[in-house]
């Protein structure tokens, strides 16, 4: 299972529940938890979802939303 967000799979936007809006991904959760956290092998806290840091363009609101991950398919990546 891997996250669709991280991997680029699929773009999510989401819009701001204080002022209406964009708000980008600015990482997973985890990648903030220490200084060397984004330089660690990637351990999902949950088997089913990733959870993502979002921050409004406009007022810098942040909001976290849980990316469901996805099984991946292999024939994607042969030729």
């Amino acid at each position: 299972m891997q996250c669709p967000l991280c991997n680029g799979l699929f773009h999510f936007t989401p819009h701001c529940q204080e002022c209406g809006g964009r708000m980008d991904d600015v990482g997973r959760i985890e990648d903030y938890l220490d200084d060397y956290s984004p330089y660690m092998e990637q351990h999902h806290t949950s088997f089913t979802h990733c959870t993502h840091l979002f921050q409004c363009q406009v007022c810098r609101e942040d909001t976290i939303h849980m990316i469901p991950l996805q099984e991946v398919n292999q024939s994607h990546f042969s030729e």
